[in-house]
């Protein structure tokens, strides 16, 4: 070919090249201005369905103050088709419906450019009415298909006293250092009441069958590492489980304080232990050695830890706080509340709270809160003046406020029942005004029994209660346990509670009406005394 005719045909191609690179610019700006056409449909449809209902959603939707978030999309290839016996579907039944089966544990990393984290405001809280941390509000949890129907956004708790909600987080990303996402094991919601000096603590368990606002629905523990990994907004992991404690509880969080099992042990150590009174034994639970096979492999051997009263290390603290063979969650829970009040009194016990700002910095490598030092030194005058009868311990119980339920992917959890409402609101009343309202009177505990410390483990019980109860330490061995009713059966239904809490039978109250008496109920343990009442070590009375 002679050279003039390669020319024009080079031009010919190259032509030909710019004028597909043209059509295809084109059509890539019609395909962006579509969707652009697309999104914006959208969101005027939106804003027409919560025009009627929701008029302040609508318009902050208007005014761009409100996003709304767009759903990740689910691979086809992880979808099956899925059908629900209605005896099977706790709050109804669905027909068919397309499903994501790998929801279990998200694990996709977050586009840093895709979102930027929205800092949690802080609040100085010395001031009775100080403006607390807006907690955000959902209308409807997902729209999704999901395994069962989805609960309905709960009325959200209110009181007139000045209460102040924060959680802890406890997690297990020491254990699962490589996963994008961790899970929060630990939920204990602490509620101050600084209008009535109170405080009510109450354990999530990590089961709790939810709807997590745009994943759906699944265990509640997944919510703050799924909210982390895919940089929800506001606030990250606690923002989403600000949203979804809010949905499905009805409970304004405005802060939290998160710690790692490592974190947790530091924290003990740093206080030189802690003293916990175990109520029930603790039989052989698998527990680490401290030592590795050939393979770097932990080593775990059965420990027991006999009912008595124990000065606890980092290490078993950790190991009381998580250990669950054999036994349920919901039990592990009331442990680790346990530990929680053993923390406040030992700080309390050795002057530490009045060296908060000296303690600061160091703690705050250890917790990570949104919690500020104005805020910890608003509350200190509070945690100082509290009284363990002021402290008041919730835990959810499987049967009362939960059921079991066994999801089609084979999941076990719980799913929250009617009953769950009402312990809330009790929950929600401080113990002034719901429980120690009641006179308890006043109590001394001896141990007659041959096990050392009995008398410290009953008291602890008893204050769980809201009891004034105290130990007067080992007294003349006795074979029965009584109660000594100084009162005159002036309080029967303060003494049966006594009686329910100490696990003793009508039959062994002696009654002794004193009109001089120093404490209105004298309980003396005997060898025959049995502390727990957990199937297999001893039998609630009535």
């Amino acid at each position: 070919m002679k050279p003039r005719g390669c020319l024009r045909s080079f031009g010919r191609a190259l032509l030909l090249l710019l004028l597909l690179i043209g059509v295809a610019l084109l059509a890539n700006a019609a395909w962006l201005n579509w969707r652009e056409l697309q999104a914006r449909a959208e969101r005027r449809a939106l804003i027409e369905r919560h025009s009627t209902l929701f008029p302040a959603t609508a318009t902050a939707l208007q005014q761009g103050r409100l996003s709304v978030p767009t759903p990740t999309p689910v691979p086809q290839s992880a979808l099956r088709l899925a059908y629900f016996a209605p005896d099977r579907a706790p709050y109804g039944a669905f027909g068919p419906r397309l499903l994501p089966t790998n929801t279990r544990r998200p694990t996709r990393t977050p586009d840093p450019s895709a979102f930027t984290p929205t800092p949690q405001p802080t609040a100085t809280l010395p001031p009775a009415t100080s403006t607390l941390p807006r907690v955000p509000f959902r209308e409807v949890c997902t729209e999704k298909p999901q395994v069962t129907a989805v609960p309905p956004r709960a009325p959200r708790l209110r009181s007139e006293d000045d209460i102040l909600n924060i959680i802890l987080l406890g997690t297990d990303e020491d254990l699962q250092p490589n996963e994008p996402s961790v899970r929060t094991d630990t939920m204990v919601i602490v509620s101050i009441n600084r209008t009535v000096g109170s405080v009510a603590m109450l354990s999530l368990p990590r089961d709790l069958y939810v709807c997590i606002p745009q994943l759906g629905m699944q265990r509640l523990n997944v919510a703050y590492g799924w909210g982390q990994s895919v940089g929800w907004s506001p606030g990250g992991g606690f923002g989403l489980l600000q949203e979804t404690i809010l949905y499905n509880f009805g409970i304004p969080i405005h802060f939290y304080a998160k710690v790692s099992f490592n974190g947790f042990k530091a924290l003990i150590d740093a206080l030189g232990g802690v003293n916990i009174a175990v109520d029930c034994p603790m039989i052989d639970q698998l527990r680490f050695t401290g030592q590795y096979d050939a393979q770097g492999t932990p080593v775990y051997a059965p420990y027991t830890l006999d009912v008595g009263y124990y000065r606890m290390d980092g290490s078993l603290a950790l190991w009381y706080a998580r250990v669950r063979q054999r036994l349920s969650d919901f039990d592990r829970n009331r442990r680790q509340q346990q530990l929680l009040r053993a923390m406040w009194r030992e700080a309390l016990s050795q002057g530490l709270l009045q060296k908060a700002p000296e303690l600061w910095s160091q703690a705050s490598q250890i917790v990570e809160t949104n919690l500020q030092l104005p805020d910890i030194l608003g509350l200190l005058p509070f945690a100082l003046n509290l009284t363990p009868e002021n402290i008041s311990s919730f835990q959810l119980v499987k049967g009362r406020e939960t059921d079991a339920w066994r999801t089609p992917y084979g999941e076990d959890v719980q799913i929250p029942t009617e009953g769950l409402f009402e312990t809330l609101r009790q929950f929600y009343t401080p113990p002034t005004r719901n429980r120690l309202v009641r006179n308890l009177g006043s109590i001394e505990v001896i141990n007659g029994s041959p096990k050392p410390n009995y008398d410290l483990v009953a008291v602890d019980l008893l204050s769980w209660e809201g009891f004034r109860a105290v130990a007067r330490g080992q007294g003349e061995a006795t074979a029965q346990t009584v109660i000594y009713d100084y009162t005159g059966s002036a309080s029967p239904q303060v003494l049966q509670e006594l009686r329910r809490t100490l696990n003793i039978r009508a039959d062994r109250i002696i009654s002794q009406p004193d009109p001089n008496r120093t404490v209105d109920f004298r309980v003396v343990l005997g060898a025959d005394y049995v502390s727990c009442s957990a199937p297999g070590f001893g039998t609630r009375v009535n």
